[in-house]
């Protein structure tokens, strides 16, 4: 009995002993807790808030910078996204014909969602309209596409596509989108769908008239005043609506007021998918990963990214990625084979979203017996390849017109294999010598002896494939600009003080000869001030940018002030005013223009 009263007091002695070790042991943790949550609070904020499961390396500088040039250099085509709203575009069109195909990506946005719900804070109307601009524009700086806006003010909730378009006026939308094309000159143009009931009709309304645009911009009868202004007609190639037709086996009727249900076409068999979930070993992602990140800038309207994008990161980046063999022909393999759910995309139909979509259907085109074909690729029918700008000139083009095509074509190819191959900088000569070929070739085009419709086709796209060139050169030279604003958010009329910035990570050294503004014409309501600041940058130049030394330091900064935003026209991209930049990288000079951006 005294055995067992012992026992039982040393065992409450055991458990009181053991309590105190956990309480002490608790206490210790807590306090461990405690110095953690206030000694490191920066530490765990940003451990929570990390999502860079991927390569941090750039897009706009470097190694992957360059692939990228390189992978336009031996195309030249256009794709364009016409949706009705912000957050409405599918951000993987933009990527994988843009980053893998090397395309030119534009989106043309109906309106800027004036009209639209705010998740995340008390804008609304013309409030969130500048909000939602802002993270349609965060987005393409990630997709790379351009973004351009009509006129129409997004008023809000419809249920009706005819009170929709009379409300923004059917005869000026239009005209909005046949300047546009006319302006851009686009291949392929995707829209939204005819959605039958439910929905917003905006979206309708959207279709509807995109689909009037797309015959009428080649048409010289409609809206004669844009070609008195210097425009010329266009007929884009190809128009897709996004998903299946409303009404399976039959297509939109070509216009009438209420953009009815027509006649022929496709079903949702003949859907034409885009493989966005292709892996890209330059960028160490699939294209769908990196549209993931960009739709997510869209928050207001309550979208948001996974860890490194819905699908997974990769990680890595920065492999060599050329392009297919076949890229410039409409090819759907631009970097690697697809995976299993290649051309499944991520977005329901017709609603835009961050992937490739779930398929389009080709709903008009000007390509002889397209609309029967099966189709793999949006571009099928259309050569996007370098040398098909020879087509412009006639059945029957200039010699001198193949043969310098092919010349720049060449050098084009040289550069990508150099790339390839691992010899970043001995792309910069093949690169330079495509340049002066291309500007060659330009200066040849008006004793060629072509039409004038001809001439001006021609030396649109060799324009546009300079600036590409252009814009190869600076990669492969490692040299970057930056035009900086100390605001982001100005009305009309708020003084903006602007730094410019150049910097130079090449082994070359870079001579900055010039730094402008745009004109007096361009900003209409510059102070006197500011106009003779803009004059005197050329007599300060050598002094304000001496040589780029090919080490990787900044050269001083130039500021000004008083630039004042200038006013919103009835057809354009945001208000912007750009800095435009001319140099010389070893013997070839150039001009290269940059948006400015808040700090």
């Amino acid at each position: 009995m005294q055995y067992k009263k012992i026992t039982e007091v040393s065992r409450s002695a055991g458990r009181n002993r053991c309590s105190r070790w956990w309480m002490t042991l608790l206490a210790g943790v807590a306090f461990v807790g405690i110095v953690l949550l206030t000694a490191g609070p920066a530490y765990l904020a940003v451990h929570a808030q990390n999502r860079m499961t991927f390569s941090t390396a750039s897009t706009s500088d470097g190694h992957i910078a360059l692939g990228l040039a390189l992978r336009k250099l031996s195309v030249s085509g256009t794709f364009l996204q016409a949706p009705a709203h912000p957050d409405d575009e599918t951000n993987g069109l933009f990527t994988y014909f843009g980053y893998g195909m090397g395309l030119r990506v534009i989106d043309v946005q109906n309106n800027r969602g004036d009209g639209g719900q705010n998740e995340i804070g008390p804008e609304l109307f013309r409030d969130i309209a500048v909000l939602r601009t802002s993270e349609l524009l965060s987005a393409h700086r990630i997709d790379g596409a351009e973004q351009y806006f009509t006129r129409a003010i997004d008023y809000g909730y419809s249920f009706d596509p005819q009170e929709v378009i009379d409300k923004w006026g059917r005869k000026d939308i239009v005209g909005d989108y046949v300047r546009l094309w006319r302006t851009l000159r686009p291949d392929v143009i995707v829209t939204m769908n005819i959605q039958g009931r439910g929905g917003d009709r905006a979206h309708e309304a959207t279709t509807v008239l995109v689909r009037e645009s797309f015959r009428a911009a080649g048409d010289p009868s409609m809206y004669p005043e844009q070609l008195q202004q210097g425009l010329r007609p266009w007929q884009p190639k190809k128009l897709y609506f996004a998903g299946a037709l409303a009404v399976p086996g039959e297509a939109p009727a070509g216009g009438g007021r209420g953009g009815g249900r027509g006649r022929g076409g496709a079903d949702a068999a003949k859907l034409v998918t885009v493989p966005s979930d292709m892996y890209d070993p330059l960028l160490g992602r699939t294209y769908a990963e990196i549209a993931n990140d960009a739709h997510s800038f869209h928050k207001c309207q309550g979208t948001g990214g996974g860890a490194g994008g819905a699908f997974g990161g990769r990680g890595g980046g920065g492999g060599r990625g050329g392009a297919a063999p076949d890229a410039g022909r409409g090819a759907t393999a631009v970097a690697g084979p697809a995976g299993p759910d290649a051309g499944r995309g991520g977005a329901p139909a017709g609603r835009g979203g961050f992937g490739g979509g779930r398929g389009y259907s080709l709903v008009d085109t000007t390509l002889t017996g397209e609309m029967q074909k099966p189709e793999s690729s949006l571009f099928d029918g259309i050569d996007t390849s370098l040398t098909s700008i020879a087509q412009y000139a006639g059945p029957n083009p200039p010699a001198a017109l193949t043969a310098g095509l092919a010349t720049i074509l060449g050098e084009a190819k040289l550069a990508q294999n150099r790339f390839a191959d691992g010899d970043d900088a001995g792309a910069a000569a093949p690169v330079e010598a495509g340049l002066a070929a291309l500007r060659a070739l330009r200066a040849q085009v008006p004793s060629m002896g072509l039409s004038d419709s001809a001439r001006y086709e021609v030396d649109f796209r060799l324009k546009n494939k300079e600036r590409d060139y252009e814009d190869a050169v600076l990669a492969a030279h490692n040299v970057t600009f930056e035009a900086v604003a100390d605001d982001g958010l100005v009305i009309d009329g708020q003084p903006l003080r602007l730094s410019f910035q150049a910097m130079n990570h090449g082994a070359s050294d870079v001579t900055v000869t010039r730094v402008d503004m745009p004109d007096s014409t361009t900003l209409p309501r510059a102070s006197r001030e500011m106009r003779k600041k803009m004059r005197r940058i050329s007599a300060l130049r050598k002094r304000i940018f001496p040589r780029l030394q090919s080490q990787p330091r900044p050269t001083s900064a130039i500021t000004i002030g008083n630039i004042r935003r200038t006013r919103r026209s009835r057809s354009s991209t945001p208000a912007c005013p750009s800095a435009f930049h001319s140099l010389r990288p070893r013997s070839t000079p150039l001009s290269t223009s940059r948006p400015v951006t808040p700090k």
